[in-house]
């Protein structure tokens, strides 16, 4: 058992011992790569707190840098939530983009992460959180004031409405 190896290229060859310490021929070397551990991704677009009206939004990172096995995918996560217990989109996405279209938004708050899996299926850590707003409706205002075929005498007079609330 060979311990204490690291991400990295190794050689190893091996050659007989007699109880006389006669040595033998060394055998043919053989390589190996130990590879553990896949650099984190960082975010691009759309910026923390983006606020759109996309219903389709596209988010992009930079590649994870060198592995030294290289980068299989990467896992994008959507959630309602920064605890990302509340998924509304998951993508696996080839390793050579570094984009992704988010479908199917509606008028609420998201947060988004991305993380590299090389091709010996170790995965990176996940990128730092980023959040975004997708409003893509106004509710319709209330009319208060006047009442419908009011009549009056008045030129200038005062008219209310009720407010509405909006996700931005």
């Amino acid at each position: 058992t060979v311990t204490g190896l690291y991400n990295d290229t190794y050689f190893w060859r091996v050659r007989a011992i007699d109880d006389l310490a006669n040595g033998g021929p060394y055998s043919s070397t053989r390589g190996f790569l130990t590879d553990t551990i896949v650099n984190a991704v960082t975010l691009s677009q759309p910026s923390d707190g983006h606020e759109t009206t996309a219903i389709d939004l596209v988010v992009s990172w930079l590649a994870a840098g060198s592995d030294s096995v290289g980068i299989d995918s990467y896992a994008l996560e959507v959630s309602k939530n920064a605890g990302f217990t509340a998924m509304v989109f998951t993508d696996t996405i080839d390793g050579t983009r570094s984009n992704d279209t988010v479908t199917g938004l509606y008028n609420d708050t998201y947060f988004w992460r991305v993380r590299a899996i090389d091709d010996l299926v170790n995965s990176g850590p996940y990128s730092s959180t980023r959040g975004f707003v997708t409003d893509t409706i106004v509710n319709a205002a209330a009319l208060s004031l006047p009442a419908d075929a009011h009549e009056t005498t008045v030129i200038n007079f005062l008219v209310s409405w009720t407010a509405v609330s909006d996700s931005v």
